[in-house]
């Protein structure tokens, strides 16, 4: 839709292999309505990119699998690619096997304004797969950076790097925005959840969350976070070796409902608060 707004609907069970990295199976710049099907996208670059900055675009998307190198550093993009422009979409993503990128498998950037729900039953972040392996800042399976937008994940996530590499990666990052996930997360080689920033944003999670690092940390200034359900574990490697970890302002706060929260490190504690203003509320766990 390079030269205008289009009503597009792509059937059928067509395979997208990309070994040109210029390649982008569907790239939405207006305000487009878009069906796009398929069996298989894998890509050099960018699979999915949602950067209208005029009008709201509506896309859904449905295959069977999707595996990118990243060579985009993301690869699915909702929202402009530096968060500097306003763009306002309504996606809809159903994978029925599996997602996997190499770097930010899901971005959703700021100013965004939308909706975004993704159902896959694994949703998977392996920095492994581009050649410049893990990189910092760069290694998150959800990072929603608006608080504009509306997301809700159904399905696991799994960051399944090699290596942390530092910085802020963790399977979800999320600094602003509406999030609800349902499934487990899982951080391996990072923290699980790392909340951040000083925008509002509201999120819930049921389901596990486990990692070899912190398996969640709220350091954010207004995110409300709720997890319930869950079985909240770590290996407490990281650099505080807690379960949880929380330096969060006043206007956060942090509530765990019908949890269980385990350290496998010998001589090691569930919580750490290191804010007095922190608000911790644990129910029935």
């Amino acid at each position: 839709d390079i030269n205008g707004a289009v009503n597009s609907s792509i059937f059928g069970f067509a395979r997208f292999t990309g070994t040109n990295p210029n390649l982008v199976p569907l790239d939405v710049t207006k305000s487009s309505n878009i069906v796009f099907n398929f069996s298989s996208i894998d890509n050099q670059n960018v699979v999915l990119k949602v950067t209208n900055t005029t009008g709201t675009s509506n896309v859904k998307l449905k295959g069977d699998y999707i595996r990118c190198k990243s060579g985009f550093s993301k690869a699915i993009l909702i929202g402009s690619n530096n968060g500097d422009f306003d763009v306002s979409s309504n996606v809809n993503i159903n994978v029925s096997e599996r997602i996997v990128g190499a770097y930010d498998t899901i971005s959703v950037s700021n100013k965004f304004m939308g909706t975004l729900e993704i159902n896959s039953p694994s949703i998977e972040c392996d920095s492994d797969l581009n050649l410049n392996g893990p990189v910092a800042g760069l290694q998150h399976v959800l990072s929603v950076k608006s608080a504009s937008a509306s997301v809700i994940i159904n399905g696991n996530l799994l960051e399944s790097s090699s290596s942390n590499a530092g910085g802020l990666n963790s399977t979800v990052y999320i600094n602003s925005g509406t999030v609800s996930i349902f499934g487990n997360i899982s951080g391996g080689e990072c923290p699980g959840i790392y909340l951040d920033g000083t925008s509002y944003g509201n999120v819930s999670v049921l389901g596990d969350v486990v990692s070899k690092k912190e398996a969640i940390i709220n350091a954010s200034g207004k995110i409300k976070l709720k997890v319930s359900d869950s079985f909240i574990k770590t290996d407490g490697l990281g650099t505080n070796p807690y379960a949880i970890s929380i330096n969060a302002a006043s206007m956060s706060s942090t509530y765990l409902y019908n949890t269980k929260i385990y350290n496998s490190l010998e001589n090691s504690g569930a919580i750490l608060i290191t804010a007095t203003e922190s608000k911790l509320g644990i129910y029935n766990s």
